[in-house]
This record gives C-alpha cells, sequence and structure tokens, in this order.
C-alpha cells in the first residue's frame, strides 16, 4: 500500500507521496510491522488527502453557483432593461423577438421539469414588471 505513494515518479507533484513520508518518519515503523504501516499511512492520506480535496471541490462548486447566480441575475436585469425600452417605444413585436431568443438559448434546459417552471416563472416575472414599468412611465409623460 505504502509502495504506491512512495514509488511515484519523480515529476509527479502529488501531495500524497509527501505525506507517506511524513507518516513513516512520525511513527518510525520497525521492518516488521508492514501492515501496520500501510494500514496507517492508508488511512492518514486517505483522511487528510480526500478531506483536503472535497473541500476544494466544494469551494469550486459554491464559486460557479454563485457565478451562474450572478450571470443570470445580470441577464435579467438586461432582458427588462430592454422589454422596458421596447414598451416605451411600443415596439411590442420585437419583444416577442428578445423573448424566442432567450429560450432558444435555453431550448435544450427546457426538458427539464424543473427548470422549465423556473424558467417561465422569471420570464413572465421580468417581462410584467417591465410592462408595469413601461405603462407607469408612459402615464407619467402622459399627465
Amino acid at each position: 500500500m505504502l509502495d504506491k505513494y512512495l514509488h511515484l515518479k519523480e515529476k509527479e507533484e502529488d501531495p500524497r507521496k509527501e505525506l507517506a513520508k511524513q507518516v513513516i518518519e512520525k511513527y518510525e515503523f520497525e521492518k516488521h510491522d508492514k501492515a501496520k504501516e500501510n494500514a496507517i499511512v492508508e488511512v492518514a492520506i486517505t483522511e487528510r488527502y480526500d478531506s483536503q480535496h472535497m473541500s476544494e471541490t466544494s469551494e469550486a462548486a459554491t464559486q460557479t453557483e454563485q457565478g451562474k447566480k450572478n450571470a443570470g441575475e445580470a441577464i435579467g436585469n438586461l432582458e427588462r432593461i430592454l422589454i422596458l425600452t421596447l414598451v416605451l417605444q411600443k415596439n411590442y413585436a420585437t419583444i416577442g423577438l428578445v423573448l424566442a431568443g432567450k429560450a432558444l438559448a435555453r431550448y435544450k434546459r427546457l426538458e427539464e421539469k424543473n427548470f422549465a417552471e423556473y424558467f417561465l416563472i422569471g420570464t413572465f416575472t421580468s417581462i410584467i414588471v417591465a410592462f408595469l414599468t413601461g405603462a407607469i412611465i408612459e402615464a407619467i409623460i402622459n399627465l
């Protein structure tokens, strides 16, 4: 077991190799305790390496999700501004093109029921907010 970590090529940068050396030095194993040595080294390497790897993976996933959320929020804001502008210009046909483009961009994911519901609720809410804002602005301008 220990050999698979210690015999890695010298050029390979594997943190498990260094950890195996540290465990061996710490416990100063006797030559006849090879099974015990292998078991302790494997447990130490698995615990430390896996926990580090899992925390790095978890942090990366969180950052990815946050990036997706920020991108989705930015797209939603741009969509509302664009629709509001088109409402104020009374260019309703172009709003349909904007919505069609949005649906095409998400076409494959619309097959997932949860995403489709999320997408539709978000899109309709965005459209309603933009139309109502446009109607209020137009009412104020026409006073």
